[in-house]
């Protein structure tokens, strides 16, 4: 028989994921499910930091198709406020990355990977028309989650206009923006970039000080968001944090 997972659960699948929080955020998870016939070097690893971080940990006959093998079930996601992010320590190279509209739940865990990967202090999200972090973002983002703090906002044009008064240099990608190459990075800085479809919207780009680009060939139209953020943050990473 299967475990069943309620709607209303939390909980992380796959093996990747379940270590990585197991690895970064053991306090989060309440339990751990391992399906008898789960084997591997990462099983291993998952059954030692359960036991290193006293977590109660089941075996079952057969749990989740899409689960690997394991499943974590873990306290809710804690979402920030802009004022947290403000309030935070200060760091000499802050950047938050703000997503408008970004309502694929697998390019926000995709996004979220490359946000730790590259340095950057925190996520924001607009509360309505954008996908919050659900399972299959935990998933897609192996885990990362765990790593950086996410905040919610109720209007994003405000919130630009908030960090605007705190200092923060607000680039926005967009295609009519100047090559990336040609960027000079000033902090503290606020990234933003647009839902899968339509790019930023008017007012965001508005609220921007100023566009920037990545160069391509014509023979496409657009990137994919989740790539496209990640060409960004590599970059301001390999400009700024690598040095």
């Amino acid at each position: 028989m299967k475990l069943k997972i309620q709607n209303s659960d939390q909980f992380v699948v796959g093996r990747q994921p379940v270590k990585e929080f197991l690895q970064h955020s053991p306090g989060k998870v309440n339990k751990v499910i391992i399906q008898k016939s789960a084997h591997g070097q990462i099983i291993k690893e998952i059954i030692g930091l359960c036991r290193q971080n006293k977590i109660v940990f089941y075996f079952r006959p057969r749990i989740a198709d899409n689960s690997q093998g394991v499943i974590a079930y873990i306290s809710p996601i804690t979402y920030y406020s802009l004022d947290d992010l403000l309030a935070r320590p200060a760091e000499s190279k802050k950047c938050f990355l703000i997503l408008d509209e970004v309502s694929d739940p697998q390019n926000l865990g995709a996004i979220i990977r490359s946000a730790v990967a590259f340095n950057i202090s925190a996520i924001l999200i607009p509360r309505r028309n954008s996908s919050l972090v659900t399972p299959t973002v935990v998933k897609t983002s192996a885990g990362a989650v765990s790593n950086i703090p996410i905040a919610l906002t109720s209007n994003l044009n405000n919130t630009l206009r908030i960090l605007a008064e705190n200092n923060f240099t607000i680039i926005g990608a967009d295609r009519s923006g100047k090559n990336i190459r040609e960027c000079l990075w000033q902090f503290p800085l606020a990234i933003v970039v647009g839902s899968e479809g339509k790019g930023l919207r008017h007012l965001v780009k508005q609220n921007c000080h100023y566009l920037v680009s990545i160069p391509q060939s014509n023979k496409i139209g657009s990137l994919n968001v989740a790539v496209a953020a990640g060409i960004i943050l590599y970059e301001i990473n390999r400009t700024i944090f690598s040095k």
